[in-house]
């Protein structure tokens, strides 16, 4: 079964698709590279209790002594222990301290990382899980050290790794709302989309029952008169070609077939002997034809599932000069529907051979219809008629449901 999504549907959420997944992968690979990038921040004595992006380092003193016989080139000793506070939302990874102080010390022993010392400079590098901070923590280091002095600390400089994961960012969060939306949109479309179909069957099956149930019953009619067979689904053909070339949307052209199938429903209700009769009728029996309007309009008031469908049976042998029956409306008082079967019935009369004539050449038909526009037929409508019976229209529908063959004609009278 064909697709029967909307093309620009499609391709808007094609490209919604390639612009979100490029950016899902641009944020991927900035939270990579930016993660690859070495930080350093210097905190000298101006600015040392100042944190950088967040990130503040502090080192102090927690006890000193002095004693010349247990070390007497480093008599002065002191542990010092330092805080890392990482208050930013990102992990802080990898990192190292450089201490400078105010001479060279000896390292005595150190816990949660690995010292080394250069002059007045001593790098301690985290090591094990102190060397992830996570965001707002803080980890502590230290170390004993020895000098000849009791030291001071001048400066540190801390490096590390700032490791910016895509739940940092706003960025991605507005593409997982987005996506959310994106997906939900489908969603909801392919569920309107279903309903849509599943809908679209039911009317189509709904429809083929009632143009199968339609087409039955006009079988009844036609079977009671075999000079009209095929009547009811040619001028429901002609009738449904006249309201399309009316410009009329294809609701309107389907509920117009519906109304001429049904059109002569009320025959049902005549006499055979009467239908078929090949003489001339006397007025009781005209009357009894007459009555198949009244008797359809009967049949179908209840049939409320095709708009005007009652219209049809009820008024198409309404004339526009007010000289029709069974009401002897006027103008345009008489239903569209009515208007256009009254045409439609008409032509195919005329075009049909009867039990009491031979039918009419193609151009007797199109003088009658003109002759009679404003009189018998609208003349709005007999237009179309003509314009389907020069461009031969009516001789594919003719093909399609021939009436009785020249054979079985009578003679013309």
């Amino acid at each position: 079964m064909k697709s029967k999504y909307s093309p620009i549907f499609i391709w808007v959420c094609a490209i919604l698709f390639v612009l979100l997944q490029a950016g899902f992968v641009g944020t991927h690979i900035y939270c990579v590279q930016f993660s690859k990038i070495l930080h350093t921040y210097t905190f000298a004595p101006e600015n040392r209790n100042i944190p950088q992006d967040q990130l503040s380092i502090s080192v102090s003193v927690s006890k000193h002594w002095e004693d010349d016989a247990l070390n007497p080139e480093n008599p002065c000793g002191a542990q010092y222990d330092g805080v890392l506070s990482n208050q930013s939302g990102l992990t802080f990874k990898n990192w190292s301290a450089e201490l400078t102080f105010s001479e060279s010390p000896v390292i005595d022993s150190s816990w949660n990382g690995d010292f080394s010392v250069n002059g007045n400079k001593v790098l301690f590098v985290a090591r094990g899980g102190l060397a992830t901070v996570s965001p707002h923590s803080a980890v502590t280091f230290g170390a004993v050290m020895n000098s000849t002095e009791l030291m001071s600390l001048k400066s540190y400089t801390l490096s590390g790794y700032r490791i910016i994961e895509k739940s940092n960012l706003k960025f991605f969060w507005i593409l997982v709302a987005l996506s959310s939306l994106w997906v939900i949109i489908g969603f909801m479309h392919i569920v309107i989309h279903l309903r849509t179909e599943s809908y679209r069957k039911r009317q189509e099956l709904d429809s083929a029952i009632i143009k199968q149930s339609m087409n039955t019953f006009t079988g009844f009619i036609d079977a009671k008169d075999p000079y009209t067979k095929g009547h009811s689904v040619r001028v429901a053909e002609y009738a449904s070609e006249i309201a399309r070339r009316m410009n009329m949307d294809e609701e309107q052209v389907t509920q117009i077939y519906y109304i001429a199938l049904m059109h002569d429903c009320g025959k049902i209700g005549v006499p055979d002997a009467v239908l078929g009769k090949p003489g001339k009728l006397t007025d009781e029996e005209y009357k009894l034809i007459q009555s198949h309007t009244i008797i359809g309009g009967d049949i179908l008031l209840n049939f409320t599932a095709i708009p005007n469908i009652r219209d049809g049976a009820h008024f198409h042998h309404e004339r526009f000069d007010g000289k029709g029956y069974p009401s002897g409306l006027i103008g345009t008082a008489i239903p569209l529907c009515a208007r256009i079967l009254c045409v439609a019935d008409s032509f195919d009369t005329m075009s049909s051979t009867r039990c009491y004539r031979v039918h009419l050449s193609d151009e007797k038909i199109m003088q009658e219809l003109t002759d009679n526009a404003g009189k018998q037929f609208d003349p709005a409508i007999v237009p179309f008629m003509v314009e389907m019976i020069r461009d031969g229209f009516v001789n594919r529908i003719q093909a399609q449901y021939p009436n009785v063959t020249a054979e079985s004609a009578p003679e013309n009278q």
